[in-house]
């Protein structure tokens, strides 16, 4: 599928599933959906917007959303870094800057 039409389905997921309203089950399972449709087509999301939204549950009181969130941030700290907030970008780069320092 192209990546445009991926989006659009990413954001009726967020629309649908993903809030701070409904159930932490059903949030938990919207980002871990997007994750994945993320995984296989890494261009499916190229607004920084929608990544900055998926992203904001890294701090939730509940577990599985936390996680939910941070597995988004890691995945695009290896696929697309750029695309990420400044905040959630800095360690990938620190730890790159370290790798290379120890060699």
């Amino acid at each position: 599928m192209p990546p445009d039409s991926l989006e659009e389905v990413i954001r009726v997921i967020t629309n649908h599933f993903v809030n701070e309203h409904g159930a932490a089950e059903a949030t938990s399972i919207g980002l871990n959906t997007i994750r994945e449709i993320c995984n296989r087509q890494p261009n499916a999301i190229s607004d920084k917007e929608l990544l900055r939204e998926l992203t904001s549950y890294k701090k939730n009181h509940d577990k599985g959303i936390m996680m939910a969130s941070r597995s988004i941030i890691a995945l695009y700290r290896n696929v697309n870094p750029g695309l990420l907030p400044k905040n959630d970008r800095v360690r990938w780069i620190c730890r790159v800057h370290l790798r290379r320092a120890a060699r």
